[in-house]
């Protein structure tokens, strides 16, 4: 039996930007500074696209994270989910529960999601400022979500402390530091980091992590780095 090796077809332009680059004449640390902060904002452009291209109850991340979830979640909890944005993630969590409710400090967002997702019965929005929102007369939740939400707040550590007194269990995702070579390289460099977003305030590595869930006795039921991001539920 035949077989066959398929050939990529040329790429034009990026084989002349690749050349361009390898002959600037710069030291190979200054290159490498200019081309990995280069490399953050082509994949961030490229993420914002992808956003447009495809809905956002079918985003592959979101969902993602809904896997990880929905087998942890019973019919009788009651969650909250902290810094919901657009709400996508309370809906497609809904099915799994008694209720959800969804906090995000952005008036458009809430106003868009009430409106989006008003016949979901168990579904609810509210405005509100993390953590100031826990001085609303919050109640006891079965799980607290907090999705990319620690790496945006100065103060995380108070955050996540304060949330063991309202909720059973805390599902945390954030970027996932060690998932880029460039990143492991860089902290041999002594280079500061290339915070993923612009109103992100740090990044963290799985050690950090880890061990702050051990230092404040958060038992940790599920963890998984996959996706360029840590999801971990924790137990408080």
């Amino acid at each position: 039996m035949k077989t066959y090796l398929r050939k990529k077809p040329p790429n034009i332009l990026l084989s002349t930007i690749y050349r361009i680059g390898s002959f600037l004449p710069f030291s190979p640390l200054k290159k490498f500074k200019f081309f990995a902060q280069l490399e953050w904002i082509f994949w961030r452009l490229a993420r914002e696209q992808l956003n447009s291209l495809i809905p956002q109850n079918e985003n592959l991340y979101t969902n993602k994270t809904i896997d990880f979830l929905k087998n942890n979640v019973d019919k009788d909890d009651k969650v909250l989910d902290l810094g919901c944005d657009t709400g996508v993630m309370s809906y497609l969590l809904s099915p799994y529960c008694k209720s959800i409710i969804g906090v995000d400090y952005n008036k458009e967002l809430i106003s868009d999601a009430k409106l989006k997702y008003k016949e979901i019965n168990n579904l609810t929005f509210e405005l509100g400022i993390i953590p100031d929102i826990f001085e609303n007369n919050f109640e006891y939740y079965d799980l607290i979500i907090c999705s990319h939400i620690i790496e945006h707040i100065d103060d995380y550590e108070t955050l996540l402390k304060q949330l063991k007194k309202y909720g059973k269990k805390i599902f945390i995702e954030v970027p996932d530091f060690d998932s880029y070579d460039l990143n492991s390289a860089k902290k041999k460099l002594n280079i500061e980091p290339t915070y993923r977003d612009d109103d992100h305030l740090r990044e963290f590595d799985r050690a950090f992590l880890l061990n702050f869930f051990n230092k404040n006795n958060f038992k940790i039921i599920k963890e998984e780095y996959k996706d360029c991001v840590m999801r971990f539920l924790v137990e408080c």
